[in-house]
């Protein structure tokens, strides 16, 4: 969407330029790209809700994200797991008493800011080596923090025993934490 107003705001700001100045041909694009964007994103959306659905069929509950995946079923006391591994995708379904346990950990920072470069030429020179340093390795550490940020489920499996599970955002982790807690103070009770 905001490739879409930034298009927008660049061609009506272009009206004052003339009809054919390049900064119109840039909104016109940007328009474009927005709207392409947009497509693919609800697109998108369709797939996950479809694949999601056909993933979590007959579970109670369900969250698919960042091609990670779990579904839980108390009454029938499994959880159905979908993971990144070095092999692929895998998909299994355990029963509680083969879940060892599960734990979350979130994980931000670490971001490298700039400081000084110098004056003139050759500080424009150094700030820009620098600052290209300085965005790949905040890429790196973003990469590292995501793939450290998650639900933890550790089951019987000597293939797959441990398996992460990625959320959109905080409040979905510490959802699911309670989720897995009430599942297995449930399943723990005689019955």
């Amino acid at each position: 969407m905001k490739w879409i107003v930034t298009g927008v705001l660049m061609f009506l700001a272009s009206g004052f330029l003339g009809i054919l100045s390049p900064l119109r041909l840039v909104g016109i694009l940007l328009i474009f790209v927005g709207i392409v964007k947009l497509i693919a994103s609800a697109t998108g959306s369709t797939v996950k809700s479809s694949k999601l659905s056909s993933f979590a069929d007959g579970f109670k509950y369900s969250n698919w994200h960042d091609n990670t995946a779990v579904a839980l079923d108390m009454d029938r006391r499994l959880v159905k797991l979908r993971s990144q591994f070095p092999s692929g995708t895998v998909e299994r379904e355990y029963s509680f008493d083969q879940v060892r346990g599960v734990n979350s950990n979130i994980q931000k920072g670490g971001q490298i800011v700039g400081g000084a470069y110098g004056s003139g030429f050759q500080g424009a020179l150094n700030a820009g080596a620098a600052g290209a340093q300085i965005a790949g390795a905040n890429y790196r550490i973003a990469k590292e923090n995501k793939l450290a940020t998650g639900i933890f489920v550790t089951v019987k499996d000597i293939d797959h025993p441990r398996w992460r599970l990625a959320f959109a955002n905080e409040h979905d982790i510490h959802r699911w934490m309670e989720i897995f807690e009430q599942a297995f103070e449930v399943s723990s009770q005689p019955l």
